[in-house]
């Protein structure tokens, strides 16, 4: 992986946070930054880039090299013929700090270890009750945070952050997970509390869909777009979005709950507490309650001898991979959600004029028929709609805890120092 790009490129309005600091430190954040984005870079190149002169380049390369921020890489010599004096280029330590990332989702934790340059250095996976109690979860959490940790032989304090990313609707400010179709219990939960309280390293609640928008801007289909929609499909449906670079998160940090806008008309029940949210309708746990109906009526289909008389075994999955298979009762379930999905999509479209729509890896179990019809459907209502590109995601399960890994590295370099 490639060096992450420095936060303001795509959060720049939390610069708007942060308190004024010493000149010192204000001069070792720009060269930490310069170093981020340029890579290797030599402190006679750091003059243009920063404005800074020699002298407090010095100073502040010093002090960041005692903090095990930069490191000395190769030396080369700028001019031809080997004359003159070698110049030492600066890189960020690898091992110098660390980034946390991890996804609740449905019976799954997702871990996940970024060192200082961006790489994946460690990934798990635990499996949690989704039933279970909040504080069971939580502590779940820590425990396996201190185990992963511990493995890795990464002492507290080079962890600069974790990502926690939340699969429902959150308050940022308050850091209270405040409820999710996903986890029934998981209501008005002071998430970002409890954890700081156990750790000494800062705690950053993310959605879901904006945390895989991050994934996917800086490692994913999203890299080299300044404006593009991801669209999250599984057990909720959600849209990341990011416009002129930067993520929309909204005043309270909710933009871009797709799953939870309503069609006039149906009744179906929402975990949100409201009728007829296109996640209640199409979502994966309502292609499966669909699915369960027509084959309890007797409707054939080839599922019957993949669960037999186990209907609690059937996963949405297993609906979508039937589609790309030509099985009629899943190819009449899918059918039934498409012109759904594709108007609240082209909606989206027309809102925000992305140059590009991603689409959930998911998704792509149903084949390339339907993910075709799917983008017929969505050019059909949406304007200027032959400047619109799709993809599919090419990140998995590690989208969500890269995001949240990612948004806490970057969030450190725009602090720094903290």
């Amino acid at each position: 992986m490639t060096n992450p790009p420095c936060l303001d490129k795509i959060f720049s309005n939390m610069e708007k946070l942060i308190p004024r600091i010493p000149k010192t430190a204000v001069d070792r954040r720009l060269i930490l930054n310069a170093v981020c984005q340029k890579g290797a870079i030599s402190r006679i190149t750091l003059r243009p880039v920063t404005g800074l002169r020699l002298a407090s380049i010095t100073y502040a390369v010093r002090q960041l090299l005692h903090e095990n921020l930069l490191c000395e890489g190769k030396k080369v010599n700028p001019k031809r013929g080997g004359a003159g004096r070698k110049q030492v280029y600066l890189e960020l330590k690898t091992d110098g700090r660390y980034a946390l990332g991890m996804e609740l989702k449905r019976g799954l934790v997702c871990f996940l270890l970024l060192n200082l340059v961006g790489r994946v250095v460690r990934e798990k996976k635990v499996k949690i009750d989704p039933e279970g109690n909040s504080l069971a979860i939580l502590q779940k959490i820590t425990r396996e945070v201190d185990r992963i940790l511990e493995e890795a032989r990464i002492p507290l304090k080079k962890v600069v952050g974790l990502g926690f990313v939340d699969p429902g609707v959150i308050d940022i400010k308050r850091g209270v997970s405040l409820f999710s179709s996903v986890f029934p219990g998981w209501k008005d939960i002071p998430t970002r509390q409890f954890l700081e309280k156990r750790f000494s390293f800062p705690i950053h609640l993310i959605g879901t869909s904006q945390a895989k928008a991050v994934a996917e801007s800086l490692f994913g289909a999203g890299k080299g777009y300044t404006d593009f929609i991801f669209i999250e499909y599984g057990e909720g449906i959600a849209c990341g979005i990011v416009s002129e670079g930067r993520v929309v998160r909204g005043s309270l940090e909710t933009a871009g709950e797709l799953g939870h806008c309503h069609f006039p008309g149906n009744d179906t029940p929402c975990h949100c507490g409201g009728v007829g949210c296109l996640e209640a309708i199409c979502a994966l746990p309502a292609v499966v309650r669909r699915t369960k109906i027509l084959l309890a009526s007797g409707t054939e289909s080839t599922l019957r001898t993949k669960v037999g008389n186990e209907l609690d075994r059937l996963t949405g999955v297993m609906v979508l991979k039937g589609f790309q298979e030509g099985d009629r009762l899943c190819q009449r379930v899918l059918e039934e959600i498409l012109e759904y999905l594709g108007a609240s999509i082209a909606n989206t479209v027309n809102l925000f004029n992305p140059q590009l729509v991603i689409f959930d890896r998911t998704l792509s179990y149903a084949g390339q028929d339907f993910l075709e019809r799917l983008k017929s459907l969505i050019r059909r209502q949406a304007l200027l709609e032959k400047y619109l590109k799709f993809a599919v995601s090419p990140l998995g399960e590690e989208a969500g805890p890269l995001g949240g890994a990612s948004f806490a590295l970057q969030h450190f370099f725009a602090n720094y120092p903290c």
